[in-house]
């Protein structure tokens, strides 16, 4: 095998390595997200992640809101987490990376952050960006919203959650 060879086989292990157990929410929770409502004392965030054919599509990549864990987003999934007006950080770790963002948010505002995978040597590397409403309306209305994880304790809420 040559070391072009050898080292794809160990890339495709690292990102299978990362694959976890996953779940959607209820699709009327999925539904009820879609349309784009935040209470007016409260920003949404919604932290999406395309659908990726190339690679990726096993990895679940982990998503903190100022240190509390909110869950991961699969290929095509997004979470909406409803915060405190204020700056917010948002993160995504892989064994390779580390993605940050900072929001100011607004109350009865709805911000969107797009979560990417790429390719790393030994496994999956991310990113995250905050994005304009029209692309990251679409990047949701073509998702399925991922379940609900509680790691942490804190007072994030999260669609559904109403």
């Amino acid at each position: 095998m040559s070391g072009l060879s050898s080292l794809r086989v160990i890339a495709a292990l690292g990102t299978l390595s990362c694959a976890a157990s996953f779940h959607l929410a209820p699709r009327v929770e999925d539904q009820s997200a879609k349309e784009f409502i935040v209470a007016p004392t409260k920003a949404r965030v919604y932290i999406f992640r395309e659908h990726n054919w190339l690679f990726g599509s096993a990895t679940v990549l982990p998503i903190t809101v100022d240190g509390l864990s909110v869950g991961g987003n699969a290929n095509g999934t997004y979470l909406a987490v409803e915060i405190a007006p204020g700056t917010h950080t948002i993160l995504s770790q892989t064994g390779e990376s580390l993605a940050r963002v900072a929001i100011d948010a607004s109350a009865g505002q709805i911000i969107f952050v797009e979560q990417r995978n790429h390719l790393g040597l030994l496994g999956p590397r991310v990113s995250l960006a905050q994005v304009d409403a029209p692309r990251g309306k679409a990047g949701v209305l073509r998702g399925k919203l991922a379940a609900r994880i509680t790691l942490g304790t804190g007072s994030s809420q999260f669609a559904g959650d109403r």
